[in-house]
């Protein structure tokens, strides 16, 4: 699983670390960059009294973590083994509301047990646009563009389509896929 998010918060002073442990554990590490650089005489740190936070906002043992991505300091996705889409958004220094997206792929998932063809798949990339949507492309090569304000899909697009209808190339390793270049999305498969 890849369920560890780092990111730069407050003009690149802070840095925020987030995990998914087994236990479903949330940890969420802010660590100012200062720290690296910046000791005191007695060579202590000096660290803010949240810099280190602890939370099971969701459980994880029926719908299992895949990726984790951090949009700011608020707001986390996580994306499931079964395709589905967890947002967690900070409510507070404690507590974390779990926000699901409208994909349907849990029950997907479910029927795919008696059906031949395969969901969606797993999400092995991600970007934001304007803090607005998210844009996700899963291992057979779908990209889903998100609306973060309302959380339902906005758009699906094939990106490998097939005469047949059956899909022949997969992505399984999460990597860099999908940037975006003067609000263009560039996309490298």
């Amino acid at each position: 699983h890849h369920t560890l998010s780092l990111l730069l918060h407050e003009n690149g002073e802070i840095l925020v670390i987030n995990m998914i442990l087994d236990d479903n554990v949330f940890i969420s590490i802010n660590l100012p960059l200062s720290i690296f650089t910046t000791l005191t005489k007695t060579n202590e740190v000096k660290l803010d009294k949240n810099w280190f936070t602890a939370h099971v906002p969701y459980d994880f043992t029926v719908r299992v973590p895949h990726f984790l991505y951090t949009i700011n300091s608020e707001f986390s996705m996580v994306f499931l083994e079964d395709g589905g889409l967890l947002g967690l958004k900070s409510l507070n220094d404690k507590s974390f509301e779990p926000i699901l997206f409208n994909d349907g792929s849990y029950l997907q998932n479910l029927l795919s047990i008696f059906k031949k063809n395969k969901t969606h798949g797993k999400v092995i990339n991600c970007t934001t646009f304007q803090n607005r949507f998210l844009i996700t492309l899963t291992e057979f090569a779908y990209l889903k563009i998100w609306d973060l304000k309302t959380f339902n899909l906005v758009q699906n697009i094939i990106l490998l389509p097939t005469d047949s209808g059956s899909i022949n190339k997969t992505y399984d390793i999460i990597g860099k896929y999908l940037t975006i270049y003067h609000n263009f999305l560039c996309i490298y498969l």
